[in-house]
Formats: C-alpha cells, sequence, structure tokens
C-alpha cells in the first residue's frame, strides 16, 4: 500500500484564509517501507508574513520564478492518484488549505489518528521522530518534514509493526472528543495532555479513539479537570 505525505507552508495560521508559499509530497510505500517518489516547490503568493516560523523567504514567493498553485498541485494530485490515503501531520490544517484540490480524498492525521509505538515528549513530529530514532537535522520546510515523517515510517517499521494495517486502522477507527472544562490556571495541563484549545468554541478538546475515552477522563480527573465525551461525527474522508 503506497500513501502520500504531504505537508504545506503557508502565509499564516488561518487555514480557511492564508496564501499556500510552499508544498511538498512524498510517495511511500508501507508494504516495503520505502520512498518511491518527491516533490517541492515554492508557490507565488502575495507575500510570506510567517517567514519566521515556516524558514521560507519571502523574496521566494514574490520572485517571477515562482509557480502558480495550479501547477504544484497539479504534480501533487498526480501523485495522489497512485496513493491509498493522504498522511500529513495535523492533517487538519493542511487539508483545509488544500481543500479544492484534495478536499475529497481520504486522508489520516499522525498528529491525532494514528498510536506511535513509542510515546514521544509531545505530539509535536520533531518529538515522535527522536522518540523512535530518527534524527531531525532541520524542521517545518515542507520537504524536510514530508522525508522526516517517512523516516518515522522507516523506524515504526523496523519494529516490527505493519504499517499496512497500523495506517489503515488508523483510518477507519471510531473516534471522540473528549472537551475538558479547564480554568485559565491550567491551561499547562491541558497542553500537556495533547487537548488543543478550540478559538471558535472556545473549549480544550482532544480526538481519541473511543475506546481510549474513559481512559482520558481518568488522566484529567487525576488533575480535578472534568471533562464530556462525545461521539465524533462519521466523514467521508479519513482525516
Amino acid at each position: 500500500m503506497r500513501v502520500l505525505i504531504v505537508d504545506t507552508e503557508t502565509s499564516s495560521a488561518d487555514a480557511a484564509t492564508t496564501e499556500l508559499v510552499e508544498v511538498a509530497g512524498v510517495i511511500y510505500d508501507c508494504t516495503l517501507g520505502a520512498t518511491v517518489d518527491c516533490f517541492s516547490t515554492i508557490v507565488a503568493a502575495s507575500g510570506n508574513p510567517a517567514e519566521h516560523i515556516n524558514g521560507v523567504p519571502a523574496g521566494l514567493v514574490l520572485d517571477a520564478s515562482a509557480g502558480s498553485r495550479e501547477a504544484a498541485m497539479a504534480v501533487v494530485c498526480a501523485m495522489a492518484k497512485s496513493c491509498r490515503y493522504i498522511v500529513a501531520h495535523n492533517a487538519v490544517f493542511d487539508r483545509t488549505v488544500l481543500v479544492a484540490e484534495l478536499g475529497s480524498a481520504k486522508w489520516v492525521c499522525t498528529y491525532t489518528d494514528v498510536e506511535w509505538p513509542k510515546a514521544p515528549a509531545s505530539g509535536r513530529l520533531v518529538d515522535i521522530a527522536l522518540a523512535h530514532g530518527v534524527g531531525v537535522v532541520r524542521a517545518h520546510r515542507a520537504i524536510e518534514d514530508c522525508l522526516t515523517l517517512a523516516a518515522a515510517f522507516g523506524a515504526v517499521r523496523a519494529l516490527g509493526v505493519d504499517l499496512d494495517e497500523w495506517i489503515t486502522e488508523a483510518a477507519t477507527a471510531t473516534w471522540s472528543l473528549v472537551i475538558a472544562y479547564v480554568g485559565h490556571h491550567n491551561n499547562h495541563i491541558a497542553k500537556a495532555a495533547q487537548f488543543r484549545w478550540d478559538p471558535a468554541e472556545r473549549h480544550w478538546v482532544r480526538r481519541v479513539r473511543s475506546q481510549k475515552a474513559e481512559e482520558v477522563r481518568g488522566q484529567m480527573a487525576a488533575h480535578q479537570i472534568k471533562v464530556s465525551v462525545h461521539a465524533e461525527r462519521p466523514r467521508d474522508a479519513g482525516a
């Protein structure tokens, strides 16, 4: 089974309105544990105010040689045709950015969907890689993050995990949303427990496999934090 690992770099953190400034894709063969193909390109934009975060010089996206989004995504979409799933770390962001081209694809998020064999210090890709013995020289540029994730997959396979089953299980599992009722002074506890702040709903939420929801409830109860558990609505794509 092949998957397409994708990553985007954007001009802001608002996935719905931001400009795409870089996109990368890596076709990874889960059965063989090998990278098959890779692609990365700068995308023309009006600027890159997030240069200090994503490391993409604004001059590159403003340069006349920068290609269009349409041309870049034509390549990525062609790569996706040979793959069963689109895989991304924090896929909710990348899927929103690429909704016009890949919104109907089946997505798997390596931040929320998969269960990594070795517990990382946090959900950050760098920490996941380090926990599995993968060295990280640079981070944030799109192709670097894609290749880091591919290397992490290889490390998981080396532990004896069947990657085909591992990814498919992540894509087909049932999920619950755990909402934590956290006072401002306990925000650090929610972050440490991998909850995320939802600015629209104004609460801390964590997406977990349904069978683990009560375990998370117990973990938060140890800090005297109440939670509520809600079944996630089925989606037509596995992000």
